[in-house]
């Protein structure tokens, strides 16, 4: 590209296919090359100039790359302001994708550091928890395979299975009336041990049938690689349409924020006497001194870290008092390395261990 500020062409990618471009990620500038990748089975490109025909200006080369390795042509149209321009593009034979493995990508779009709205389609993993018949997430989830999600026991626990429903692949809640997909669940699945202290606060929701992946629906990576890790004083991501202050405002979008994980002792002396609270070796914590945290609503959301370019669920949403606002208590987490095998014994899947 060689327009630096997309005042005279620019490139828009939409992961999802959309060709009105309303999720479009746009790319200008002088670039040696663009490089994307999606889940999807179609994907839309466009090239925008406002240049006058009589002026030169490079061009591009557009590479396509998909399963199976073998080399295939095909047909990619380019639209312009003016022209409509066909492009004959080789696909690169590329070794299949192991599916168990297409886990923790986040697609692209602007950061947010310090807690904003995320992007569209930007955490493709996350689900909410709602009643049937209602458009507002009381809790939620994460996907971890096509059939699968991992939440908090405690968002299960008043809950009749015919009355709950899990809605994947939005951002948005109550804005258009039609948030996502609504999926029905089969099986839940709490920690038998899970008690009134929070201490095993982990479920698992079993889809009524699986889901296919998508730009927008995709799983999170479990952390099989960071049993043995120390993330102590590192900064978790987490997600959620929970409350955004203690008057119970909920969110209609996906927020983000990035908190930062305390060690176990200087966790559990911020609960010290408080009665029917405690910390656990089966929790971790987060604290930030600005006041962002998790909130009524985030309940069974992960808490994600970033390993090798892919999101690693290493927590989820459980408890804290005043999650909102009081930094002098951190919000706590269930540790899902403590789970693994409980998880991998009660779905009988296949999880990509990363190395």
């Amino acid at each position: 590209m060689y327009d630096r500020d997309c005042r005279y062409a620019k490139f828009l990618y939409s992961p999802s296919g959309n060709t009105d471009y309303a999720d479009a990620v746009t790319y200008c500038g002088y670039r040696q090359s663009l490089n994307f990748t999606t889940m999807a089975n179609r994907v839309a490109l466009k090239f925008v100039h406002t240049v006058p025909k009589d002026v030169v200006l490079p061009g591009y080369i557009c590479y396509i790359g998909t399963p199976p390795p073998t080399l295939v042509r095909t047909t990619a149209t380019i639209r312009t302001p003016t022209t409509v321009t066909s492009t004959q593009a080789k696909l690169r034979p590329t070794a299949p994708s192991v599916s168990n493995c297409d886990c923790g990508l986040e697609n692209p779009g602007p950061r947010v550091v310090g807690g904003g709205a995320a992007s569209t389609a930007e955490y493709p993993w996350m689900v909410g928890i709602v009643n049937r018949g209602i458009d507002v997430p009381f809790c939620g989830g994460s996907l971890i395979s096509n059939q699968w999600v991992l939440t908090a026991a405690h968002c299960m626990k008043d809950e009749a299975l015919e009355d709950v429903e899990l809605v994947l692949g939005t951002n948005t809640f109550g804005l258009d009336g039609k948030s996502g997909r609504r999926v029905k669940i089969s099986l839940v699945i709490s920690h038998p041990y899970y008690n009134v202290i929070h201490d095993n606060d982990i479920a698992l929701l079993k889809l009524a049938a699986r889901v296919t992946y998508s730009n927008g629906i995709s799983p999170v990576c479990l952390p099989f690689n960071l049993r043995h890790s120390d993330y102590e004083g590192t900064y978790g991501t987490v997600t959620g349409w929970g409350s955004a202050n203690v008057q119970g405002d909920w969110s209609k979008v996906l927020k983000e924020v990035d908190l930062r994980i305390i060690n176990f002792e200087e966790c559990t002396v911020y609960y010290r006497g408080e009665k029917l609270l405690s910390v656990t070796n089966n929790m971790f914590c987060t604290l930030r001194t600005d006041g962002q945290s998790g909130c009524d609503g985030d309940s069974g959301g992960p808490l994600t870290v970033q390993s090798k370019g892919r999101h690693i669920q290493l927590g989820i949403v459980s408890w804290g008092l005043q999650l909102c606002t009081d930094p002098l208590h951190p919000g706590v987490y269930t540790k899902v390395t403590n789970y693994l095998q409980w998880i991998e014994y009660n779905t009988r899947e296949t999880f990509c261990r990363l190395n």
